[in-house]
């Protein structure tokens, strides 16, 4: 399969002064600058490919995983499979904008499984063999505990040090991984009474579960007609 080593690319051609990452790319997300010599590699490897004459295609083995935890049957599933609710709820349209900061168009429209003091909590069974959460944090994000079948305590931070305070950030976080694929699990989830110093909150609010392995199929995670700002007007499913 062809692929292309972009970041290999640049570098060469930054090395040979065609440009600079400060004055040209500017940053991890690329100016017009980048976007267009990474659709001119792009178009150089199609034009490469189509040159000569078609081939017939021919069935080929596929190979083992790279990775044995891949994700290659995650799945993200709506926050209504949660259990247990205490204090936790389903919210809709919640006020995001009353936290402070940006709020991108699109993810704070979704469903969100909301906890928002100390002590909150909820239980989530599940079968496969990781479990994570996509989160909105932004300035009120708060830290959590997960307990797997009655362990100890893991907290997570949510709050993101660099944007939370200024930007509701999608963020995902990956709980437990390394499961039993084929047994039935059960996770704990609680807010802590802790904060990030940046922090003027202690929320948690969950978009998606994503979950490894799990047969069932996701219901109520539809995003058709859904315009999700800064990810080209997509959603995490298309």
């Amino acid at each position: 399969m062809p692929t292309l080593d972009i970041s290999e690319e640049i570098y060469e051609r930054i090395k040979r002064g065609e440009f600079t990452w400060k004055d040209d790319f500017k940053g991890v997300h690329p100016f017009p600058l980048g976007q267009q010599l990474y659709a001119d590699s792009i178009e150089r490897l199609l034009d490469k490919a189509w040159s000569d004459a078609l081939r017939p295609v021919v069935a080929h083995a596929i190979p083992g995983k790279l990775d044995s935890a891949s994700w290659d049957k995650g799945k993200l599933f709506a926050p209504r499979i949660a259990k247990k609710l205490n204090g936790f709820a389903v919210e809709k349209n919640y006020d995001a904008a009353g936290e402070g900061g940006k709020v991108r168009v699109g993810w704070n429209e979704r469903p969100e499984l909301i906890g928002h003091k100390p002590g909150d909590s909820f239980e989530l069974n599940f079968q496969g063999s990781a479990v994570a959460i996509q989160v909105i944090a932004g300035p009120e994000a708060g830290i959590i505990e997960h307990s797997f079948y009655g362990s100890d305590w893991v907290e997570q931070d949510l709050f993101v040090e660099k944007n939370s305070f200024k930007l509701h950030l999608n963020r995902i976080y990956i709980l437990r991984d390394g499961l039993d694929p084929n047994k039935e699990h059960s996770l704990s989830v609680r807010i802590t009474g802790k904060q990030h110093k940046l922090s003027k909150g202690n929320n948690c609010r969950i978009v998606y579960f994503g979950l490894s392995g799990d047969p069932r199929t996701p219901k109520g995670v539809s995003v058709d007609g859904v315009y999700f700002d800064g990810s080209k007007g997509y959603g995490p499913e298309k």
